[in-house]
C-alpha cells in the first residue's frame, strides 16, 4: 500500500518499508528475474482520490519521483503506476498518469512504465466512457513518454460480470 511506503503525503519514503522493497528487488534481480513495482491503491491515498484537494496530483508524482530515484534499474524493474484506478474519470486519470511519467523521466530513470486506464483498467470497459465523456481508449491517446518506454496495462477477469469473483468462466 502507498500509505505504508509513504505514510505522509509528499514525505520521505518509510526507511524500513523501502529497505524491504529494495531487498526484494535485489533478490529478484540476482535471480535474473524481472519485476513490477505496482502501487496497489486504486487511485486513492488514505481513501481520497488522486486529484482531489486532499491528494493533489503532485502528491502522486512525488511518490513516483522518489521511487524512480530508488529503483532506476533499467530493464529489471518496471513501474506500474497504479493498480486498477477507479472512481476517477478517464481524462483526470490520464492527466495524473502523464504527470507521473514526466516526474519519473525527470529523474533520469529509463524503466518501462505500465499505464493503466480508469474503470479498473478493464479490457471489457476500455471503450466505455466515464463521467467526463471520455473512455480510456480516447483519454490515454494523449500519453507521451519521451523514451517511448511505456505500455498500456489492461485487466480482464473471465467471469460474467468481469469482477473476478466467480469461479465460473465465460467465453
Amino acid at each position: 500500500l502507498w500509505e505504508r511506503l509513504q505514510p505522509t503525503a509528499s514525505g520521505e519514503l518509510d526507511p524500513a518499508q523501502l529497505a524491504l522493497l529494495q531487498q526484494a528487488v535485489a533478490r529478484a534481480k540476482a535471480a535474473g528475474m524481472y519485476l513490477v513495482i505496482d502501487i496497489h491503491n486504486y487511485a486513492k491515498y488514505y481513501g481520497y482520490k488522486i486529484g482531489s484537494p486532499e491528494v493533489p496530483v503532485a502528491t502522486f508524482t512525488d511518490l513516483w519521483r522518489r521511487l524512480a530515484l530508488a529503483f532506476n534499474s533499467g530493464n529489471a524493474v518496471m513501474f506500474g503506476l497504479m493498480n486498477e484506478p477507479n472512481n476517477i474519470s478517464a481524462s483526470d486519470w490520464a492527466g495524473a498518469a502523464q504527470a507521473a511519467i514526466d516526474a519519473i523521466r525527470r529523474t533520469g530513470a529509463n524503466n518501462l512504465i505500465l499505464v493503466p486506464g480508469a474503470l479498473w483498467t478493464g479490457a471489457h470497459s476500455w471503450y466505455s466512457t466515464t463521467n467526463d465523456g471520455y473512455s480510456n481508449a480516447t483519454a490515454l491517446t494523449s500519453i507521451y513518454d519521451p523514451l517511448d518506454r511505456y505500455a498500456f496495462e489492461v485487466h480482464q477477469y473471465l467471469d460474467a460480470d468481469s469482477s473476478g469473483t466467480s469461479s465460473t468462466c465465460v467465453s
